[in-house]
């Protein structure tokens, strides 16, 4: 009865297994070989971290393997899909690497130009034995996608990160899944007395406690002329959770725990 190899991205664990039984891997050299083979057939070497492996089988286990819903029936009996994508055929391989190792050339050491010629007749001479019989399912996890409502002209609330604010922001650009915000300043310049802003400007809100605790916010509305934004322009794909609207104004924030 005939042998073959089957190619899949199973485990040889998972293989012997499934077949109740230790079965033979094909050494590194040649499944190299065969796997570059297989690639000229479209099947990759390796996939999501996977590599082509190849296992001998019988010519009832392969007959086996190929049946109709024996992939469904390996699932209700917990046991792995073995799902083969290249099926190799024992004897011609044999001969195929025969025909190459016969040549007196390649025998004992090799160059390296050697060598290289002897790889591609052995890929050559291997190529009629390997067949491709599946195609890889190329399962991913689908990266999520997410949008905003932001709209050119709209003010957000910048997080600096680990809870702390950097600043309002405006928003002048925006396409579906991205957004462009350019933070707010006065006279191009960052104010954090509270005191200060309070005497200077129109309508300020918010407190401070002393030099090292603020939080105040200077209106947009009322204060135009004393507005400017920095010119380092800031793109940022829509998330999860997107900054939030605010009012139009200038924020400056800091707490003792800073």
């Amino acid at each position: 009865m005939k042998n073959y190899y089957i190619g899949t991205r199973l485990s040889h664990r998972a293989i012997s297994e499934l077949l109740g039984r230790g079965v033979y891997k094909l050494n590194n050299g040649l499944a190299d070989t065969c796997r570059t083979v297989a690639l000229k057939k479209g099947i990759k070497k390796t996939e999501q971290k996977r590599r082509l492996e190849f296992y001998t089988v019988t010519q009832n286990e392969l007959e086996m393997i190929r049946e109709e819903g024996f992939d469904m029936l390996s699932k209700l009996a917990d046991k792995p899909v073995v799902r083969p994508l290249i099926v190799i055929d024992e004897e011609k391989l044999h001969e195929g690497l025969d025909s190459v190792n016969s040549n007196p050339e390649y025998a004992g050491g090799m160059r390296r130009d050697v060598y290289s010629c002897y790889l591609k007749e052995l890929e050559k001479a291997v190529t009629t034995s390997i067949t491709r019989i599946g195609d890889d399912l190329n399962t991913r996890k689908s990266r999520a996608t997410y949008s905003h409502n932001y709209k050119i002209g709209d003010w957000i609330e910048v997080a600096a990160g680990y809870g702390y604010i950097e600043g309002h922001a405006k928003i002048i650009e925006t396409t579906a899944k991205t957004y462009t915000y350019a933070l707010a300043a006065i006279h191009g310049q960052r104010v954090t007395n509270f005191h200060y802003a309070k005497r200077m400007f129109n309508n300020v809100t918010g407190s401070s406690y002393d030099s090292q605790d603020w939080d105040f916010s200077i209106p947009f509305d009322g204060n135009e002329c004393h507005f400017t934004f920095d010119s380092q322009e800031i793109t940022k794909r829509a998330a999860q959770n997107n900054p939030k609207k605010v009012v139009p104004s200038y924020r400056s924030v800091r707490h003792a725990r800073d």
